[in-house]
C-alpha cells in the first residue's frame, strides 16, 4: 500500500532545536487559547477535510471527525459558517492545530523571529517542530485499510501548518502596508 507521507529532504533534529532556541509550550500558553478555541476548531475542520481529501478513507475519517462537536461554543461557530460541508474535527485533530499554532507562535517570537526566518523552508520546520511536541500525546488509531497514525497526522499538521503560515504572512504584510501607508500620510502632512 502507498502511504501519501513523503520523508522531508532535510533531516531536522527538533530535540536539538527546542533546546537550543528554549522553545516551550507550557500549560499557561495553552489556556491563554481558550478565548480562541472556536476559531481553532474551525481551523481543524479545515485540516481535517484537507487530510482526508488526500486520504479518501471512512475508516480514518471517523478518526478525524465527529457527527457533533464537545463544545457548544464551537458547535454554533461552525454552524453559523457552514452550509453542511464543514467537519466536526475529533479533539486530537483540534489539539494538533493548536500545538502548532503554539509552536509558530513561539517561532515568531522576538527572540527566535530571525532564526525561523532565515531557512527557506518554514514550514518543514513548523512540520517538525510540532511533530516532536505531539509525539507523546496523540491517540490516533491505525485505520481498517492500514493508514499508519502518522501519515494521517502529518496531513493534518501539512494542512495546518499551510494555514497558519499563510495567516502569518498575511498578518505581517498588512502590519508592513499600514506603516508605509501611515508614513506616506505623514510625509504629506509635513509637506502641505
Amino acid at each position: 500500500m502507498q502511504e501519501l507521507c513523503k520523508p522531508c529532504r532535510t533531516t531536522l533534529d527538533a530535540a536539538k532545536l527546542v533546546e537550543d532556541h528554549g522553545i516551550k509550550i507550557t500549560a499557561d500558553d495553552i489556556k491563554r487559547k481558550e478565548l480562541n478555541m472556536p476559531a481553532i476548531s474551525y481551523i481543524a475542520g479545515v485540516c481535517a477535510h484537507a487530510a482526508l481529501k488526500k486520504l479518501p478513507c471512512e475508516s480514518c475519517a471517523l478518526n478525524l471527525t465527529t457527527e457533533g462537536s464537545y463544545n457548544f461554543l464551537i458547535d454554533i461557530l461552525i454552524e453559523n459558517l457552514s452550509r453542511g460541508a464543514l467537519k466536526f474535527p475529533q479533539p486530537v485533530v483540534v489539539n494538533a492545530v493548536l500545538q502548532t499554532q503554539l509552536v509558530l507562535e513561539k517561532l515568531s517570537e522576538k527572540e527566535n523571529a530571525t532564526w525561523f526566518h532565515a531557512p527557506g523552508n518554514q514550514r518543514e520546520l513548523l512540520l517538525c517542530l510540532s511533530k516532536h511536541f505531539l509525539s507523546d500525546s496523540e491517540d490516533l488509531d491505525v485505520c481498517f485499510k492500514g493508514h499508519h497514525p502518522d501519515t494521517v497526522l502529518h496531513n493534518v499538521l501539512h494542512a495546518a501548518a499551510n494555514t497558519l503560515l499563510k495567516n502569518y504572512v498575511n498578518v505581517r504584510t498588512d502590519n508592513l502596508m499600514t506603516k508605509k501607508v501611515e508614513e506616506q500620510r505623514r510625509k504629506l502632512r509635513t509637506l502641505k
